[in-house]
């Protein structure tokens, strides 16, 4: 972490470095920059590439301003706590990294949540990995007619054919009322980019805790059966005791390893919170 300007302007900062402290440490947080918009674009654009639509997630995000791969924070306008997750695993094509930027934080709460994937494994009841090891994660997601055009940028059905092939996704549309049933198979745990450390990252706690958005959305084991209720009370509780808060302050900058930290948000009031999210991959 930065914790001050020193003498250095944001696009001034080594770009070895930073990278250096994303690969070793999975987050990097660029407080007291008050960066502007169109630096968070410029700093992210030199250090990543390939960033990426939304598409195919829970709840349909807005773009900010004239870039399409500048976005809103999810649900920003529904303003509830978002459970510890993984971005968009539940889909085969997925960011490696994630960058955040505040334009307005919340006069109060609101803050983004991260938690090590490695260390939450490695917290886990042995039971419990291996449960997770062989058994994979079943995601279904039902979206009424209006709302599955919306997430997946589409109303032709080639082209939502061709996105869920690319991310090996089922699909079924409902004839009646073109409702759309998604069914996504994925692993619970991951290896991390960098460090080749096993990793719980997953979208397993959203789904638990009811974040769903405008979907009918759970999660299911490979054989069809329910997360034990034992194994969502002891990942609800190492969840909790993992959570590093980030308290936004205007024009702060958040990179996030997305093949190792989970990440999150505490619920808010203020209409103005305003942050900002592109999703992409680091440079080579």
């Amino acid at each position: 972490m930065y914790p001050e300007r020193r003498e250095t302007p944001l696009l001034a900062l080594d770009p070895t470095t930073l990278l250096d402290r994303l690969r070793t440490t999975g987050v990097v947080l660029l407080q007291n920059f008050r960066a502007s918009p169109d630096e968070f674009k410029q700093l992210s654009g030199q250090l990543s590439t390939n960033f990426m639509p939304y598409r195919g997630g829970a709840i349909p995000r807005a773009q900010v301003g004239n870039d399409s791969t500048v976005l809103a924070v999810t649900g920003s306008h529904l303003r509830y706590a978002v459970s510890l997750h993984g971005e968009m695993y539940y889909m085969k094509q997925r960011p490696s990294v994630i960058w955040f930027y505040c334009a307005v934080p919340a006069a109060e709460a609101g803050e983004t949540t991260v938690a090590d994937g490695e260390l939450f494994y490695a917290r886990l009841q042995p039971e419990t990995r291996s449960l997770f090891a062989s058994q994979d994660l079943v995601y279904w997601r039902t979206y009424p007619d209006g709302v599955w055009q919306r997430v997946y940028q589409t109303d032709d059905l080639d082209e939502l054919a061709r996105i869920c092939a690319e991310n090996e996704i089922e699909f079924e549309l409902e004839a009646a009322t073109r409702s759309l049933t998604t069914r996504s198979t994925r692993s619970a745990i991951s290896t991390s980019r960098y460090t080749q450390n096993p990793v719980f990252i997953n979208n397993i706690l959203p789904l638990l805790d009811g974040i769903v958005g405008e979907t009918t959305s759970y999660v299911r084991l490979a054989d069809g059966s329910e997360i034990p209720t034992t194994v969502a009370t002891e990942l609800r509780s190492l969840a909790e005791e993992l959570t590093i808060p980030i308290a936004w302050q205007p024009g702060d900058l958040l990179l996030i390893d997305n093949t190792r930290w989970l990440h999150g948000r505490h619920a808010y009031t203020d209409a103005k919170r305003d942050i900002h999210v592109r999703l992409g991959d680091i440079v080579a």
